[in-house]
């Protein structure tokens, strides 16, 4: 309760944080809108859309005019140097802000460089400049080609200043990949913005959503086409150091712009900016050419030059990423690791291979991705320790058996640990937890774990790069099939790793049969997977048939919505009248202290007069999660401290264990036995040689469920059975925990009949559902003698004869859509009789409760 309610206080904090900015952000005077008081002017669309344009002009109006289109996050200030040189040498210049920018409205419904060209052609025209020389510095480079081609005849030339041009040279090369990108920053902005306490500065900051929704709403795709059909002079202006766009860009810009003048000059990106005299020294000789009538036009450019640009541009021209492109594709690979680890660095491989990236830089990237993401878990285990995996997600990254086992083996093998586990997959998260949870030296642990993932990350990364560098001979002749053959040598490879490489060993081998069996036997597939199709069809039957899904909570008044969820196990055992003989003695021990509790159990088992072991389970719960048989008292208080839920304790009755599934309509006269389940305990044999983990992974049904019989036996799995001696692999009748469920219809008889309706009969409000029982032995079963009732189940519980692995999914579908079509139609006679059938909210809001109260217990 401390924790939720400091966990209350922060949020309460940030909230009344986030309102204060707000109220402050309201006074101030709007950051995102036109500033007043600058030269603007107002622009009318067709679509009646109107903005401000501002803008400053520089020179004298009677000379040939420039138009500078800045670049992105800029405003029209950082051209300031270069609209003042031109303006001295003799030319008159307009500086505008592009919309979303600056000055200008920062919000208008288009802010894509086709967009952007659109408005600055209406301003143009608007402002009586019938002809211009546009140039355009970086993303403005791309406005200034969309302005090229929708008004040809205002642009009397193009000049490209380190400016943005064809798709495949910028960022990753690739729309969809980059957009992907361009969309993540643009949600990290808008969140910004609007969840951050900022007092009313985002707006005012350069990277604001403007910024970002230029790139996410720009199409590049197109200009390779423009380029090649633009006519009149061109001058490109680049650094050869460019890390934001590559000086590839400009050269094949000049390619496809034969026409061109180019001038490279050594510098980074914004030497426009910083060295504005190089760039006007160069460029006022073009100018006065183009002025002159003696600059190029395309029609003047060899043929040879002409006939080049129609050839295509291939995938293996594109130059290595370099400087941020660089550094954000390595930051990716790095994050990804986080993901997973091998994915990551077959990726970087494939990557390396195409040429995007250098095989050094891809193994750096893998490595330190690896070494940080490993250094948290070890950190997390160190700081964190266990209780950091009583959260469900933490579970999912490093499940407790895994735990177990890996700190057996650091007890056993210590830091040599990890240097095995690198190359085992599946085992690394728990591994370098379980370092950090038993205080492995840090830096003995990061030094031997570096070493680990130099021997590893080289390895995994040249692996996919030698495998991509045989395939990028499809990039020229098979271009359409390079992409999915690549994703397919990344499939091979981390097929290798995963499936081949295993099969070199024993212990893979086991657990590759037991993916295997897991994949195709239906009983050991996901709830949600078998029980997704089930789901739908009782949905749409009971709305085609019934017109309400809920009706089916009917069909027990005894239980709360008919035993679909939060029934309890005391409440319904005690409403046993006349039958109560025949139910296993039991008590409740209620929620509470521990220590209180143990006294509880003590009280309860002198009183019941039950001799160890008894059971420990919890009142509500589903599958067997949190059963306890407990031999003694330390077990029992190790029992009672795993959870602070109301239990039952119920005495442990030997014999054969199954399941009777039962329905009776009040119309019937009778009812019925719809489903019999033998429930037996898997086991081993042991053979004097060989240990019970290896036995374990040689049993044909065991190795499915391998992982939970290896963290049900952490302790004993280096014990070595005697010849003939059996190992029991289980006490409890669950099939989730590893129990064998055998069809045992052929029991039923007439006897059994009349002993379950007679115990149906006792428990008033119950018609459909299992009674969990104990028998001395199948003829006793048959008889229906000397049966002791375990517990009843209501709704969801199943015909659970179909798990009999001699049963086919089709076959256990249509059972179960039998059994469902049963419930709703006994819910249905019920309901008539005036059975309360639950509504939808209340029924979420105790199915949530109920999931809550049972998340301790899963994984004890």
């Amino acid at each position: 309760m401390k924790r939720i309610r400091g966990k209350a206080r922060l949020l309460l904090g940030y909230l009344v944080l986030l309102a204060f900015s707000y109220f402050i952000w309201g006074l101030l005077p709007p950051g995102d809108r036109p500033a007043e008081g600058k030269q603007t002017r107002l622009l009318n669309a067709g679509n009646k859309e109107q903005l401000h344009i501002a803008y400053d002009v520089w020179g004298d109006p009677a000379d040939p005019v420039v138009l500078l289109l800045h670049g992105s996050p800029d405003m029209k200030n950082s051209l300031h140097g270069l609209a003042e040189r031109l303006a001295a040498g003799g030319f008159h210049v307009l500086r505008p802000d592009l919309p979303g920018f600056g000055g200008s409205t920062r919000d208008p419904a288009d802010l894509g460089i086709a967009a952007q060209a659109r408005w600055m052609n209406r301003f143009l025209s608007e402002g009586g400049w019938k002809e211009v020389h546009v140039g355009g510095f970086s993303m403005g480079g791309g406005v200034a080609i969309e302005l090229a081609r929708q008004a040809p005849e205002k642009v009397r030339s193009l000049s490209l200043l380190s400016g943005l041009g064809v798709q495949e040279l910028e960022l990753f090369g690739d729309y969809h990949l980059n957009h992907a990108v361009h969309r993540l920053q643009f949600g990290l902005l808008y969140a910004a913005k609007y969840a951050l306490p900022h007092f009313g500065l985002f707006p005012r900051q350069p990277f604001h959503l403007g910024y970002a929704r230029q790139f996410l709403e720009s199409d590049l795709r197109p200009i390779r086409r423009y380029l090649r059909r633009w006519g009149k002079p061109v001058w490109i202006f680049h650094g050869k150091s460019d890390s934001l766009i590559p000086v590839e860009a400009a050269r094949e810009h000049a390619r496809l712009l034969p026409q061109a003048d180019m001038d490279l000059v050594g510098g980074g990106h914004l030497l426009a900016l910083r060295r504005p005299a190089v760039v006007v020294d160069n460029w006022i000789p073009f100018l006065k050419a183009v002025e002159a009538g003696k600059a190029r036009w395309r029609a003047d450019a060899p043929v040879a030059a002409q006939r080049r640009v129609w050839e295509p541009f291939h995938g293996q021209e594109r130059q290595r990423l370099r400087g941020i492109g660089r550094l954000l594709l390595m930051t990716i690979i790095a994050v990804g690791t986080l993901a997973s680890e091998d994915l990551a660095g077959i990726s970087a491989g494939l990557l390396a291979a195409a040429g995007t990236l250098g095989y050094g830089s891809a193994v750096l990237a893998s490595f330190l991705g690896i070494l940080i993401g490993d250094s948290l878990l070890y950190a997390a285990g160190y700081h964190f320790g266990r209780p950091l995996l009583e959260h469900r997600w933490a579970r999912w990254f490093v499940p407790r058996h895994g735990l177990e086992r890996a700190q057996a083996m650091f007890q056993r093998y210590g830091l040599w640990i990890i240097i095995i586990t690198r190359f085992l997959p599946g085992t690394r998260a728990a591994t370098y937890f379980s370092a950090g949870l038993l205080r492995a030296p840090f830096w003995r642990f990061l030094l031997v774990f570096a070493l680990a993932a130099a021997l590893w990350t080289p390895l995994l990364v040249g692996l996919a790069f030698l495998a991509g560098s045989q395939l990028r001979q499809f990039y020229g002749a098979y271009e359409v099939f390079a992409l999915p053959v690549l994703i397919a040598a990344g499939l091979l490879v981390y097929f290798v790793l995963h499936y081949l490489i295993p099969l070199l060993t024993f212990r893979g081998r086991a657990r590759l049969r037991g993916k295997w069996l897991r994949a195709t036997r239906w009983e050991f597939w996901p709830s949600w997977q078998f029980n997704g199709p089930l789901l739908v069809y009782m949905v749409m039957y009971s709305l085609f048939r019934y017109r309400n899904p809920m009706l089916v909570t009917a069909v027990n008044p005894l239980m709360p919505h008919g035993g679909f969820l939060g029934e309890s196990k005391s409440a319904i055992l005690s409403a046993f009248r006349g039958s109560d003989e025949a139910v296993a003695r039991w008590r409740r021990i209620p929620s509470g202290d521990s220590g209180k509790r143990m006294q509880a159990f003590d009280v309860a088992r002198r009183e019941l007069n039950l001799p160890f072991p008894v059971v420990l389970k919890p009142d509500e719960g589903q599958r067997g999660i949190g059963v306890r048989i407990v031999g003694n008292d330390d077990e029992a208080k190790e029992a009672l401290r795993e959870t602070s839920l109301p239990l039952l304790l119920q005495e442990f009755v030997g014999g054969l264990e199954a399941g009777i599934f039962y329905a009776k309509a009040p119309s019937w006269t009778r009812g019925r036995i719809l489903s019999i389940v033998i429930k037996k305990q898997l086991q081993v044999v042991g053979d004097g040689e060989s240990t019970l983990e290896e036995l374990l992974h040689r049993h044909p049904r065991a190795v499915a469920q391998l992982g939970l019989f290896l963290r049900r036996f952490a302790d004993r799995l280096g014990e070595i059975p005697a010849k003939g001696a059996t190992v029991a692999l289980g006490q409890l009748g669950t099939h989730a925990l590893g129990s064998l469920f055998l069809d045992g219809r052929y029991l039923c008889s007439e006897k059994l009949l009349r002993s379950v309706e007679a115990w149906a009969i006792s428990v008033p409000g119950f018609f459909f559902g299992r009674f969990d029982v104990k028998a001395p032995d199948e003829e006793s079963l048959r008889r229906g003698e000397g049966l002791r009732i375990m517990e009843v189940n209501g709704v969801t519980s199943e015909a659970a004869h179909i798990y009999d692995p001699k049963h086919g999914v089709l076959a256990a579908w249509r059972t179960l859509a039998k059994q469902w079509r049963l419930a709703f139609a006994i819910a249905a006679e019920n309901a008539r009789a005036g059975a309360e059938v639950s509504r939808f909210r209340p029924f979420v809001r105790d199915l949530v409760k109920a999931r809550r109260r049972q998340r301790p217990l899963v994984g004890k």
